[in-house]
């Protein structure tokens, strides 16, 4: 008998290569698929969103206090999390939620006025730069 499972996980690494789901709250728009690497938006097929939204991870995320420090220059501040626990990405919404209000509530080194706050998530672990970041914030609107 054939175990297909580690053949699909690493094609599942490699499809979710170097894309995150990003959301803020200021928009409030839908969450996207971005490529972090490109700084764009990532082309949705049905591989792609199945494999995003029908399988359970543990999701490396990011949370994200957007604003102005002290010299009214735009600035954030960041915290990262691992949930220990298997989400589907449509069930990440109450984790992240709860997670957000308890970080909303915390004093942010740099970031004197709040105006948005934002979330990364990955399903692998990634090292998301200061640069690429800001990229996602721009190509969402959340600055």
């Amino acid at each position: 008998m054939n175990n297909r499972l580690p053949a699909l996980q690493r094609r599942a690494r490699a499809y979710l290569k170097n894309l995150v789901v990003a959301y803020d709250y200021k928009t409030q728009a839908s969450a996207d698929l971005i490529n972090v690497k490109l700084g764009v938006f990532a082309p949705v097929n049905m591989n792609l969103f199945n494999l995003a939204t029908s399988y359970k991870y543990r999701w490396n995320i990011i949370l994200i206090a957007v604003g102005l420090n002290g010299k009214a220059k735009q600035a954030y501040s960041t915290i990262e999390l691992e949930t220990s626990e298997y989400y589907k990405q449509s069930e990440m919404t109450q984790y992240i939620n709860d997670k957000m209000e308890k970080f909303k509530k915390q004093k942010h080194d740099g970031v004197q006025t709040l105006t948005n706050t934002a979330w990364i998530a990955s399903p692998q672990r990634l090292d998301i730069t200061d640069t690429q970041i800001d990229r996602i914030l721009r190509l969402r609107g959340a600055w």
